[in-house]
């Protein structure tokens, strides 16, 4: 691992990183289609064979300007890692029970700003990352990976008076990749051993995710214990915004159908804390 540090001015800083990493554990998913899609992950050991040692590499290189409670900070990255398998990138589609070898592609840009005002704060960023994976034995080789988000973007704002603060945060990013039906010809092989006839992997999107977030908390004494009270409500617009896809088949009175299931976040969630302090 290397990472150099160096002050151009006073407000200016220029950051370069870069890694190389061997993984000697990988990661297996299975998921449970019949049981609402729940996910069993089992860790195994790399042998060189059928679980092969994974290989890493990733450099970034960003400036960062400070002064006047001005933070702003421009980061550009790209990640390579090697040996995965369809097993472990948790497929829900025609790759899901098949074992192919590969490799996947990460690069993009961070931009984050913080400013400080007084008793207000704010803070915001902003992420673009293009995240391919590819199986050469594969038709298209190149796929989005299941978690290429191209954009997302996160604001958030504070303030506070004496022993109260009070935030409010907000959080959008485009849609994940998945994988849908032929519509002509959705199932293979009807009446027989039938399977769903999936288009190409991963080309189709999501909706786009967003929700908005407040809290408060307000710190007092209990005698001569410090204790905090808060109180926060996630998604108070109550979006539904789905999470993941997939596609099971289904009999309705002796015909063979492919139905949708879509796994959503939660909706508007308040939540309630009280911390004391010894």
């Amino acid at each position: 691992r290397i990472n150099i540090y160096q002050k151009l001015t006073p407000a200016f800083s220029l950051q370069l990183m870069g890694e190389l990493k061997h993984q000697t554990t990988t990661q297996t998913i299975d998921l449970q289609e019949d049981f609402l899609g729940v996910e069993k992950r089992r860790w195994t050991l790399a042998d060189g064979e059928n679980f092969p040692l994974i290989h890493s590499r990733q450099a970034s290189a960003g400036i960062n300007y400070s002064q006047n409670d001005w933070l702003v900070s421009l980061t550009g990255f790209i990640k390579a890692v090697d040996e995965i398998l369809t097993s472990n990138q948790g497929f829900q589609d025609q790759l899901e029970f098949k074992r192919l070898e590969g490799k996947y592609e990460v690069k993009g840009v961070e931009l984050l700003i913080d400013k400080k005002i007084k008793n207000f704060s704010f803070s915001g960023s902003y992420a673009y990352k293009d995240n391919q994976i590819i199986f050469d034995s594969l038709t298209p080789s190149r796929i989005p990976n299941n978690q290429d988000i191209k954009h997302s973007m996160s604001l958030v704002s504070s303030y506070k008076y004496k022993n109260l603060k009070v935030a409010l945060g907000y959080q959008w990013r485009t849609g994940k990749p998945f994988t849908e039906p032929n519509p002509d010809a959705p199932i293979n092989n009807p009446g027989a051993f039938e399977s769903i006839n999936y288009q190409s992997p991963n080309s189709s999107t999501l909706p786009d995710f967003s929700r908005v977030d407040f809290s408060t908390d307000y710190q007092f004494m209990l005698g001569n214990v410090r204790a905090v009270a808060g109180l926060s409500v996630l998604n108070i617009f109550d979006k539904k915004n789905i999470l993941n896809t997939y596609y099971v088949i289904e009999k309705n009175n002796g015909e063979s159908g492919v139905r949708r299931v879509d796994n959503l976040s939660l909706g508007i969630t308040p939540n309630a804390s009280f911390r004391v302090f010894f």
